[in-house]
């Protein structure tokens, strides 16, 4: 019945409200993870960009090295030629020699090592970038949802007080309609009592209406 039907409205209307609020916090933990990931994105792009200076120096470096070898490799001819009195300066020249080529093979090393930590980072970057638009599109989506659950719960709170109101205008009826019958069985009442008054004052008419017939019959009678 109606009343059945507004009490469902109403717990659908609860449910709705809930779920609406579970949705908010949703997108309220959406929006935090989101700002998280922007920011995040936004320190490994700063890391991504140190990297990079690091890469600078080490190439920086590399050519120093480079030229300190040129430089030993000089030293050590200008030795040879020098004979015993360059052999000193010689056994320098090779150490130094030996220390800038280990020097360019450990730059090397670390160059590589750099490269990768660059490459992951910027993989990690555009990871986030993607993952941080999504997060932002799942909190959209999310408010709409919520607006729309906001927009069905007042067209239900709506429906529900136009239930309540034909309820009333129902109950109301139903009592104005008690209340006519009521009058309709007093007036067939009347009516009946009425009807039994005239068929008795019908009949005592007819009584009447007979015993002067007689009457007139016996005074005819007498005048004869």
């Amino acid at each position: 019945n109606i009343s059945e039907t507004k009490e469902i409205i109403v717990d659908s209307n609860h449910v709705l409200l809930e779920a609406k609020d579970e949705i908010q916090q949703l997108a309220d933990k959406v929006g935090s993870v989101s700002q998280g990931q922007k920011e995040l994105s936004k320190k490994l792009s700063t890391l991504s960009e140190n990297a990079e200076k690091i890469k600078d120096v080490l190439y920086v470096i590399d050519d120093i090295a480079d030229q300190t070898n040129l430089l030993a490799l000089n030293a050590a001819i200008e030795a040879a030629r020098a004979g015993e009195q360059g052999r000193g300066f010689a056994v320098v020249a090779y150490e130094v020699t030996k220390l800038a080529d280990k020097t360019q093979e450990s730059l090397a090393d670390v160059n590589k090592i750099v490269s990768v930590v660059l490459d992951e980072m910027r993989e990690a970057v555009t990871l986030m970038n993607q993952s941080s638009t999504s997060v932002s599109q799942l909190a959209s989506v999310s408010v709409d949802a919520s607006r729309r659950i906001t927009d069905t719960s007042e067209n239900i709170s709506n429906s529900a007080e136009i239930i309540e109101t034909t309820v009333a205008s129902v109950v109301d009826s139903t009592h104005r309609i008690t209340e006519i019958t009521e009058k309709i069985e007093q007036i067939t009442q009347l009516s009946n009592e009425n009807t039994k008054a005239i068929e008795k004052m019908l009949e005592r008419s007819k009584e009447l209406n007979e015993s002067s017939l007689a009457v007139n019959e016996k005074l005819k009678h007498y005048k004869s």
